[in-house]
């Protein structure tokens, strides 16, 4: 059945190609180009609800907030997060390396990984 409504919908974007000081000249997996893969999800009407999480991924650990967001880190960090509000998503930076993966699944308010599997973890999805 295509007119079946997803769960939730997990838009992942390569944070460090992302980073406005880096011009690669690709923008195929930038934060920029989620614009148009929300867009022809809700065009579809396909985007659940239960779950919206918009996770910017690198496999090392960044060592400051400028490696992934440039020198205007905080600028960067209130648009994306301004962007997902307006769509109704969670944004999640995330390192996806072996230590990234394994940390903070103890914290209260996790971050990164440990909040993607914890936010997965504690959907109530329609098929269950």
């Amino acid at each position: 059945n295509h007119n079946t409504k997803e769960d939730g919908i997990i838009l992942v974007f390569d944070a460090l190609q992302s980073n406005p000081d880096r011009s690669t000249g690709s923008t195929s997996a930038t934060f920029d180009s989620l614009t148009v893969a929300h867009e022809e999800t809700e065009r579809k009407d396909g985007a659940g609800e239960l779950l919206r999480l918009c996770v910017g991924v690198t496999l090392t650990s960044p060592t400051c907030p400028e490696e992934l967001r440039g020198q205007n880190a905080e600028k960067e960090f209130s648009r994306r997060i301004l962007w997902c509000l307006d769509r109704g998503y969670e944004y999640i930076e995330a390192d996806l390396s072996q230590e990234g993966q394994s940390k903070g699944h103890e914290d209260r308010d996790k971050e990164g990984f440990a909040r993607i599997v914890e936010a997965i973890q504690g959907t109530v999805w329609s098929s269950a």
